[in-house]
């Protein structure tokens, strides 16, 4: 799987030089010598993460790591992301350690060669009852039935928790899925719900995804890498339909027997009016499907990212499509990478850019024949071409906006372009290749 460029994460990134990181420490005096720099006074102002691993968690590392987050907490510093990956021994007070003090706004556990034990589950459960600052809580591991259900007791009281995150962790049976599922309909807090490379049945996908048919917060969810097929598209459709806080859907690199069925999705899409980014990449689409999506993205003007690369989408398909931009006004962003269509598809991809002021990207990742035809255009949609088509006249304080912004872009053939040239190309799209 491949992350696209709508890739989650609400939290900005936090840079390595802001990050501490503690590796192979060999006892607990040293740990305390590495943990003080991010407890000095130039620490607390220079270090926004923690990241703790292969440590081997007993009393003493559990007492060194909880006297540093207690440091930071009664400093009013708290830690925005704290991540524990490949730890071992006690891991159990390790979680309770790092999930209970209210020091940090982002935890990620990752124990992928170790399964966290009821008592493990039970902790998590007790911190995010206490915990008044966890936002963001990440957990990749092997989910089953019984420490999902403690776990459920705590996100049904977590009121601050906004991002679960169970990315590449593998559900072992039904009940963990029936579990996670009881919980999501009991919860009233989380903004985002992320499943990432979970490898999530058909039938599983559609359980949790009824779980959050009425949720009333959740505005992400990322579904990519899993398994959905018809059972899935029902469930998606009647939560596109009925949720009226959704504004991102990520659907990407489904692997199961059956395909997504597009216009079961599209129907419910008509009756939505939150949505802003559709993620269909590598979802076996063909041509037909595309057209669909180009007829829903004419009526429906909520949608203003759509990536459907690395999908079976040819000529025909792309020509289709493009022969709908000039009605397409909401998109401002699409992506169509890695489908197999050739010069003749984005030769009417540029002729359809030439009717749209809207779309400000298009990703095609190979050079074509017009490729810089499709950057100019998107680049003066960027400047605010727009503009020069509506009716009412234009406040002259606009101008100076429009054209700063075109100035910003370095067009190939135009790069010493004078104001009255990008006045003229605003205007009357790209000239410089009419004589091809």
């Amino acid at each position: 799987m491949v992350d696209s460029a709508t890739r989650m994460s609400t939290m900005a990134r936090i840079p390595a030089e802001n990050t501490l990181t503690i590796s192979h420490v060999r006892d607990s005096a040293e740990l305390a010598e590495r943990l003080s720099l991010g407890t000095s006074a130039e620490g607390m102002e220079k270090f926004q993460a923690l990241v703790v691993r292969r440590l081997h968690f007993n009393e003493e590392t559990c007492e060194k790591v909880k006297e540093a987050l207690k440091k930071r907490e009664e400093s009013n510093k708290s830690w925005k992301k704290l991540e524990l990956r490949n730890i071992d021994g006690d891991i159990t007070a390790a979680i309770s350690t790092c999930v209970a003090i209210d020091a940090t706004q982002e935890v990620k556990l990752v124990a992928n060669n170790t399964e966290i034990s009821n008592e493990g589950w039970m902790a998590i459960c007790e911190g995010l009852r206490c915990n008044s600052i966890l936002q963001r809580l990440r957990i990749t591991t092997t989910l089953e039935g019984t420490g999902l259900q403690l776990f459920v007791e705590g996100l049904h009281h977590a009121s601050v928790l906004q991002i679960l995150d169970f990315s590449w962790s593998t559900f072992e049976n039904d009940d963990a899925v029936e579990a996670l599922t009881l919980g999501l309909r009991r919860n009233c807090s989380l903004t985002e719900l992320h499943l990432m490379g979970c490898c999530l049945k058909d039938e599983h996908v559609a359980w949790i995804v009824g779980g959050l048919r009425d949720h009333p917060t959740l505005e992400c969810l990322d579904l990519n890498g899993n398994k959905c097929g018809q059972a899935s598209s029902f469930a998606l459709a009647e939560l596109v339909s009925h949720n009226t806080h959704l504004r991102k859907l990520d659907l990407s690199f489904q692997t199961g027997n059956e395909r997504l069925t597009i216009s079961l999705l599209v129907e419910a899409l008509h009756r939505n009016c939150t949505l802003r980014t559709l993620d269909l990449s590598n979802c076996r689409l063909d041509d037909e499907d595309v057209i669909i999506l180009g007829r829903m993205l004419c009526e429906c003007k909520h949608i203003s990212e759509l990536f459907i690369a690395r999908n079976k989408i040819t000529d025909m398909g792309i020509s289709a499509l493009a022969r709908m931009l000039p009605n397409i006004r909401s998109l401002r962003r699409l992506s169509l990478w890695g489908n197999p269509f050739d010069d003749q598809g984005a030769q009417a991809l540029a002729l359809g850019m030439s009717q749209n002021c809207e779309i400000e990207d298009v990703d095609l990742f190979r050079n074509f024949f017009c490729s810089d035809k499709i950057l100019l255009y998107t680049h003066l949609n960027r400047a605010g071409r727009r503009l020069l088509l509506t009716e009412q006249p234009i406040p002259l304080g606009v101008w100076p906006l429009v054209l700063s912004r075109a100035n910003e872009f370095k067009f190939q053939k135009a790069s010493s372009a004078t104001t009255s040239d990008l006045i003229f190309h605003l205007i009357r799209g790209p000239a410089l290749f009419e004589s091809r």
